[in-house]
């Protein structure tokens, strides 16, 4: 009974080296060809404050506002999640973005394209902390992420204080 040594491994990748070698390059040339291939895909991030008081919640863009103290202008959260999930907030985020890849000379289809794309994957989610919210968007293009990420966080932030005007005046 022979034992292996460790010299004897060696040996044997020594004499078997063009097989590990060409095993390695069909992995990674078939690696690389994937990888390649996959559309490129860019996600925008911003985040917002949401001020609780209570099981309540006012947006702190809103709590400026001369009624932030009453009990009118807070709201709970769904509301404010609704609001950003609404067919019109969305719709308003997509002429926006439309208008703004149109700008960059896109053509009307590609920009319409890539519009909807990017606003299908609008979403708001919790973040770490109590009270902040990350708005996210991806598209196939850096510009057009970081621009549906900055339209719709302007866009919200409109919409709520749209909201507590509209509160205001109902209560003059």
């Amino acid at each position: 009974e022979e034992s292996v040594s460790f010299h004897d491994h060696i040996d044997v990748v020594y004499r078997k080296k063009w097989l590990i070698v060409m095993v390695f390059m069909s992995v990674f040339l078939t690696t690389l060809y994937v990888v390649q291939r996959q559309p490129q895909n860019y996600e925008s991030k911003s985040s917002i404050y949401l001020e609780y008081s209570g099981n309540m919640v006012t947006p702190a863009i809103v709590s400026l506002s001369p009624t932030a103290g009453k009990a009118s202008s807070i709201r709970p959260l769904d509301f404010y999640l609704g609001l950003f999930d609404s067919r019109s907030f969305r719709h308003q985020v997509f002429e926006s973005l439309v208008s703004y890849s149109s700008s960059l000379g896109m053509p009307d289809n590609e920009a319409r394209k890539q519009s909807k794309s990017a606003c299908n994957t609008l979403k708001i989610r919790p973040a770490r902390h109590r009270g902040y919210y990350n708005i996210t968007v991806e598209a196939s293009s850096p510009d057009i992420a970081y621009a549906a990420d900055s339209i719709a966080t302007f866009s919200f932030t409109q919409r709520c204080r749209e909201v507590s005007q509209l509160e205001t005046d109902a209560q003059v």
